[in-house]
């Protein structure tokens, strides 16, 4: 093995630099983000690798073995293009840190530093089979490929760094001219062998220091500068291993080993304490303080870093946060006084609120009784009617049985004739009487304030009650309104219960405003105006309980879509001014949603008619149809 192998200078820096990079590599791969910088950092790295572990193959070989085909191997497979691939990825990386100004430059430059490096691993290996591996040759050929790179590396960090400065960007250009000046530290040694040869005293050890501090410089810059943001931590890990590659390439210059034990003992705790700990020990501390409310602490300022900065603009925070603290006291002592004073004059603007809208509601409730009795009126004038006519029969055939009693040859059979005839004169008569009285009596639960009991009504019969109401309610306030109206009733409708002055209103309201409708447009030729309602039953489903259905329809000019949403609202009306308080369809909306826990739903076309749905829910239980 001792022929094979030889543990020389060379392949130990071999090593040295393949443990170096192999960490680098790992601590790269550390980092949360995934950027197209840090994926070529990490094949500039993962190259780096390859190389080492080639190039320590190369030196620690015997000297008998140069130029052996495994010789030749190595070097032509192995170093030359991990080499090459090294320097591509460095530059290629180069070209995104910080920003990509030039990229039709990089794309460019990607394609011809391939067909460079094909033809720099062809001239090796031309050098290796067939130049009896010259060392001298494949040095200067591979030192002078490096040259090029880190000149070109050069270069384009400067002219990066002065692009960034003229477009505002201090951080990035700043971060370019670092990289350049670690560029600086690969051109050195590349120089230092050209001049004096790789195996010269300064040709190997300025390659082997420079190329190690380059490397070390360059995670620094990449550190501080990165492309994506670093936290605190992963900085902190990077300086550590920093540290410990320093403190290792230090160790193998045993001279200064001593010294490099006195100061990770001693300086290097002082200054992470002097420089870290303590300022952030203060700023806790301070924070701490603030948290329980103290606003008047102040934490010393350290350095002017990072953390003396945040302590500034902490104490800033902490000054203003107690002068806010002391006008919010201030203004809080007038505060409540103001609050109290604006509390008593919404109060009473409240209860004015109040007031007022009982009295329209009063007036709306007034007007609709009006509008009421005008119907009654001339309903309850049929059956008074019927009532008059039949009594007047009554007298003639009272006269006539009196005079047929008189008479000596009385007919018998005639005075049973004129006794069955005032009598059913008397059934009809006690007929329309009670159906007067009924009209009345409607026209007392209308006007009476509502007791807000329920009871099982039938709905049809409610709605052919108040359709004729207010149609002849109509008629009366205006004799040359001439609107049909039809009732469609569903036989098959149970009672419910519901409150039935309170439904009663609601479809007294929706006919008026229908018949209003129809009528506006009765001067049109061609027109017939017409309300229609209508009544329907839904039967339970697993998906709804079934509901009674009220349907109010007109075909008048129908109601714009824009104002549509708002007809519910209180105060907004579609009548002339005079003509409508507003609060009719407000208060059937609260009849039927909060009063019975139904819906109101409104269709309109305009230019053809409007449609009002009242939805009435029925209960668990309810009355047999009025009409098997």
């Amino acid at each position: 093995m001792e022929n094979f192998l030889l543990l020389r200078t060379h392949s130990i820096m071999s090593l040295l630099l393949l443990l170096y990079v192999t960490g680098t590599f790992i601590y790269i791969n550390s980092l949360k983000e995934k950027t197209k910088v840090t994926k070529w950092f990490r094949i500039f790295y993962l190259c780096q690798m390859l190389w080492q572990f080639t190039d320590m193959l190369r030196y620690t070989l015997h000297p008998s073995l140069i130029g052996s085909l495994f010789y030749k191997l190595v070097a032509a497979f192995g170093t030359m293009p991990f080499f090459g691939f090294v320097e591509i990825a460095y530059v290629y990386f180069l070209y995104l840190f910080l920003g990509d100004p030039f990229p039709r430059e990089r794309k460019a430059f990607l394609y011809g530093v391939y067909v460079l490096l094909l033809i720099t691993c062809a001239v090796v290996f031309w050098n290796e089979f067939y130049n009896q591996s010259n060392l001298f040759i494949f040095n200067i050929i591979a030192f002078t490929y490096g040259l090029f790179f880190n000149v070109w590396a050069l270069v384009l960090c400067f002219r990066k760094a002065s692009f960034f400065r003229k477009n505002n960007q201090p951080l990035a250009a700043k971060g370019n001219n670092y990289m350049a000046w670690v560029n600086i530290t690969f051109i050195t040694p590349s120089i230092c062998v050209i001049l004096f040869g790789f195996y010269s005293l300064l040709g190997s050890w300025s390659f082997f220091l420079l190329v190690w501090l380059g490397n070390l410089a360059e995670i620094v810059v990449y550190i501080n500068f990165g492309a994506v943001p670093i936290n605190f931590q992963t900085k902190l890990m990077g300086f550590s291993f920093v540290i410990v590659m320093t403190v290792l390439m230090m160790v193998t210059l045993v001279s200064i080993i001593v010294f490099t034990v006195l100061v990770l003992i001693f300086v290097l705790p002082r200054i992470l304490r002097y420089t870290l700990t303590d300022p952030l020990q203060r700023l806790l501390d301070g924070v701490q303080k603030v948290n329980a409310g103290d606003l008047s602490s102040k934490v010393v300022v350290g350095q002017l870093d990072e953390i003396g900065n945040l302590t500034a603009n902490f104490n800033l925070m902490t000054e203003s946060l107690q002068r806010s603290n002391e006008e919010l006291i201030k203004y809080a002592t007038t505060l409540e006084q103001k609050v109290k004073e604006r509390t008593t004059q919404l109060q009473q603007s409240i209860d004015n609120l109040k007031a007022t809208q009982a009295q329209l509601i009063q007036s709306e409730k007034l007007a609709s009784l009006g509008e009421l009795t005008a119907g009654i009126a001339h309903e309850i004038q049929n059956p008074l009617n019927f009532v008059n006519n039949f009594s007047e029969l009554s007298v003639d055939l009272v006269k006539d049985l009196k005079e047929e009693i008189k008479r000596p040859d009385k007919d018998e059979g005639y005075i049973d004739e004129l006794f069955d005839d005032l009598s059913q004169n008397q059934g009809k008569i006690n007929l329309h009487g009670k159906r007067a009285s009924s009209i009345v009596s409607g026209m007392l639960e209308h006007s009476r304030a509502s007791t807000g009991e329920r009871a099982l009504t039938d709905i049809n019969k409610l709605a052919d009650e108040y359709l004729r109401l207010s149609y002849h309610g109509m008629r009366a306030k205006d004799p040359l309104m001439n609107a049909d109206y039809e009732l469609i009733t569903d036989p098959k409708l149970p009672k419910i219960e519901i409150i039935p002055q309170d439904i009663g209103r609601v479809l007294l309201n929706l006919i008026n405003n229908a018949f209003w409708a129809a009528a506006s447009l009765s001067h049109h030729s061609n027109y017939s105006p017409k309300v229609t309602v209508s009544t329907k039953f839904t039967l339970p489903t697993a998906e709804s309980k079934g509901d009674v259905q009220v349907k109010v329809t007109d075909n008048g000019f129908g109601i714009p879509a824009d104002i549509l949403p708002k007809i519910f609202q209180p105060f907004f009306t579609t009548k002339p001014t005079g003509q409508g308080t507003g609060l009719g369809l407000s208060l059937a909306y609260d009849i039927v949603t909060k009063g019975h826990g139904g819906t109101i739903e409104v269709e309109s076309i305009e230019g053809k008619g409007t449609t009002f749905t009242v939805k009435l829910p029925i209960g668990f239980g309810f009355a047999q149809p009025p009409h098997a």
